[in-house]
């Protein structure tokens, strides 16, 4: 070993070599942008990189799918996009999910950053790909957490970002870990994307099967007739196709205050998305299914029992006589119900276009023999798609801490790494 190194963890060192923990405001200018969407003839044509082309990206490198606005000169002088800027989210709904990164990968004449972003462009002393990786990890996106401000929605001062501690090593040591990061991170999310490939055709597997347990039943031998439903296809000649008003009980939810829910209480509270906490009081009885109305959660759908409350974000089904419910909630799967929420003048589910479609409709013995089937197929597939979560959970795990352990010098980033399968 030459005089004057050392080795740390695995890493060699030059004495040299200084690391330092610097406030965001001793590294780069933050420039927090006011540009909004509103477009003015008196205002220059632009390219706005906007919240969601930040918040679903690593790199921005092309434009293409910017929307256009307008700007000013002044503003286009400030918020126009440089090789080696770093935007964040600057708003969020939760604390946790704030300040998500993009680099921006090249000079940009016409596109100007949008407004809930900020932009962070480095000074001589930092390098944007570097200063990109070490907004990731966990020990930096915890200072923006502590920091973020709001109650429904939260918000990130200049003064908050100013003062987030950041490790700042020497030029060159920032250029081999942004290049080691560059390598060894692409080389991992090929894995992941492979994992999210396989949950992804495990999925449509399962929506086929259940489609085609619950418009065709379970014996190929059967003769088939035409349902005259499009989403349904043939049917055996023996069933209906009906309007699920027919066979179940329809209702939205009723709204409920954000106060009436308790931690401890006597029944469930269900919105869209499932269980949500406990009330005092109760609207519904017996075996039931839920639809969620709106937003992510529209279509999907949820089995329950017993006494709970529904709220406004939820559609009760609740079966009539001679129907059965893990049968009718299979049905509403195979649907795919979020379409027609898609497709509203007013976003969500109305309970008078879906009561009033068409479904297929066997014989009660055969809806219970298709559910115990598709149970059964569920709870084996589901095992393989818990398995590749896992693995996708540990790959997603395993980025971030190489990214931590990079950014602070904790692993030697001169060589590559063995990356797990």
């Amino acid at each position: 070993m030459a005089r004057g190194e050392h080795v740390t963890e695995g890493r060699r060192f030059d004495e040299s070599t200084r690391w330092e923990m610097r406030p965001l405001k001793t590294v780069v200018d933050l420039r927090t942008s006011n540009v909004d969407k509103k477009s003015s003839p008196d205002e220059q044509p632009v390219l706005l990189c906007n919240y969601t082309d930040v918040y679903y990206s690593t790199e921005i490198a092309d434009p293409s799918g910017f929307m256009r606005a307008t700007a000013t000169p002044e503003e286009i002088r400030r918020f126009r996009l440089r090789r080696g800027d770093v935007i964040i989210t600057k708003d969020s709904e939760s604390a946790d999910d704030i300040a998500v990164p993009a680099h921006v990968a090249r000079d940009f004449d016409d596109v100007v950053c949008g407004y809930h972003l900020a932009i962070l462009r480095p000074r001589q002393e930092l390098i944007g790909k570097y200063l990109y990786y070490v907004l990731l990890t966990d020990r930096v996106r915890d200072q923006f957490s502590l920091g973020a401000n709001g109650i429904t929605r939260f918000g990130l001062s200049q003064g908050v970002i100013n003062n987030v501690i950041v490790p700042v090593p020497d030029i060159g040591t920032q250029h081999d870990i942004a290049t080691f990061l560059d390598r060894e991170t692409a080389r991992i999310d090929t894995l992941i994307e492979k994992k999210q490939q396989l949950l992804d055709l495990l999925e449509e597997k399962r929506t086929a099967l259940i489609t085609q347990a619950v418009t065709r039943g379970l014996d190929p031998s059967v003769p088939m007739k035409d349902s005259g439903v499009e989403w349904i296809g043939e049917i055996p000649e023996h069933w209906e196709a009906v309007k699920l008003k027919y066979l179940a009980h329809l209702r939205s939810g009723k709204s409920i205050t954000s106060s009436k829910i308790k931690e401890v209480g006597t029944y469930p509270v269900y919105g869209g998305g499932g269980l949500r906490g406990y009330s005092e009081g109760y609207t519904h009885d017996g075996e039931f299914a839920l639809i969620g109305r709106q937003g992510a959660h529209a279509g999907n759908v949820r089995y329950g029992t017993g006494k709970f409350w529904a709220s406004e974000h939820a559609v009760v089904v609740r079966p009539k006589c001679g129907v059965k419910i893990r049968w009718l909630g299979e049905v509403l799967r195979a649907m795919k119900l979020k379409r027609y929420a898609e497709a509203a003048a007013q976003p969500g589910i109305a309970v008078s276009e879906v009561s009033a479609l068409l479904v297929p409709h066997p014989p009660p013995e055969e809806q219970r023999q298709i559910a115990v089937e598709i149970r059964k197929a569920w709870v084996k597939q589901e095992q393989v798609s818990t398995q590749v979560s896992k693995a996708l959970c540990l790959l997603q795990e395993y980025r971030s801490s190489i990214i931590s352990a990079a950014v602070t010098g904790k692993i030697d980033v001169t060589e590559p790494i063995l990356v797990p399968a």
